[in-house]
């Protein structure tokens, strides 16, 4: 759907708000090759977007299953699992903590991405917090210009299962 969309027009030169207002600025002919392109990534196989929206809960295990039933159709190699992000994964334990759930998620995360040999890259929320450095003299907040692994918000064990962790952020202006 939309990402295979948005995708194809970030290689085609078209932005995702050119896409979503289908701009008058884009020629009938950049048109018809962003629709060309994304039906061919999605196919081809490419592209698998599987929107948790749809479904009641989403949990390590149920991305599991769907990994591995992807995984025998055609090549039957992922090439990347993107999790679009940790902090909306449920937990099967209704009653599990917010850090008892995201401790649950990143293991299950790991070991599926070593039992499935495929990278999964999981994107997190940022705790506001983890922008501050502590205070000045007279008592005013002193804020990074970047998050550290302390910003990661939910669990430790998000820095812990992970064999990287990167950052994007917006440098601040003053």
């Amino acid at each position: 759907g939309e990402l295979a969309t948005i995708l194809a027009g970030r290689s085609l030169g078209i932005s995702p708000g050119a896409i979503r207002r289908k701009s008058s600025r884009v020629s009938a002919e950049k048109w018809a090759q962003l629709r060309d392109l994304a039906e061919t990534w999605r196919g081809q196989g490419h592209l698998y977007v599987a929107d948790s929206a749809a479904a009641d809960k989403t949990t390590t295990d149920s991305v599991g299953a769907w990994l591995r039933s992807r995984s025998q159709v055609g090549a039957g190699r992922l090439g990347l699992v993107v999790i679009d992000y940790l902090q909306l994964m449920e937990s099967t334990d209704p009653r599990a903590s917010e850090y008892d759930r995201i401790t649950s998620a990143t293991r299950a995360l790991k070991r599926l991405a070593m039992a499935l040999a495929v990278p999964v890259l999981v994107l997190s929320q940022l705790s506001r917090a983890g922008r501050t450095a502590g205070r000045d003299r007279d008592g005013a907040a002193q804020v990074r210009p970047e998050p550290g692994l302390e910003a990661l918000r939910g669990s430790g064990s998000i820095e812990q299962d992970a064999d990287a962790v990167l950052f994007l952020h917006r440098t601040l202006s003053d």
